[in-house]
C-alpha cells in the first residue's frame, strides 16, 4: 500500500535570511542614529536665519554685527558644527545677501564616511544701512 506524497510548500525566512535582514536592518538603524543629531543641527543653523531675515535691523548692516548677530544665535541654539568665519556677506545697492555653506563628514566603519552638505542663505533689503 502506497501512501500518497502531500507536497507541501515550506514559506518562511530561513536563518541566514533573518540574519542577513537583521544585519542591514542594525546597519540602517546605525546610520539613522549618526545623522539624527546632525540635522537637529542644521535646524538650528535654520532658524539663526530666519531669525536674522526677520530682526536684521539689529545689525544695521555692518559686517561685524552681522557675524555677531550669527555667532550669538549658534550660541543660543548650540550650533557648534558650523564656524562663523565661513559666513559669506554680499551686499549690493538694494539687498544684503547672508550665505552660510557647509559640510559635515561623520565616520561610519572603518574606511566609510558620509559626506552631509547644508546650504543656507538669506537676502534682506538694504533700508537700514549705516555702514559701507
Amino acid at each position: 500500500m502506497q501512501y500518497p506524497i502531500k507536497k507541501e510548500k515550506q514559506s518562511g525566512i530561513t536563518l541566514l535570511g533573518l540574519m542577513i535582514l537583521g544585519a542591514l536592518m542594525g546597519f540602517w538603524v546605525y546610520v539613522v542614529i549618526k545623522v539624527i543629531p546632525i540635522y537637529i543641527e542644521a535646524a538650528g543653523v535654520q532658524a539663526v536665519f530666519k531669525d536674522f531675515e526677520r530682526e536684521y535691523e539689529q545689525a544695521q548692516g555692518l559686517d561685524r554685527k552681522i557675524i555677531d548677530y550669527f555667532e550669538r544665535g549658534f550660541q543660543v541654539n548650540n550650533v557648534r558644527g558650523v564656524n562663523v568665519e565661513d559666513i559669506d556677506i554680499k551686499k549690493t545697492k538694494k539687498e544684503i545677501k547672508v550665505t552660510l555653506s557647509y559640510e559635515i563628514r561623520e565616520h561610519l566603519v572603518h574606511n566609510i564616511a558620509m559626506i552631509l552638505r547644508f546650504d543656507n542663505d538669506v537676502v534682506v533689503p538694504r533700508t537700514l544701512d549705516f555702514g559701507k
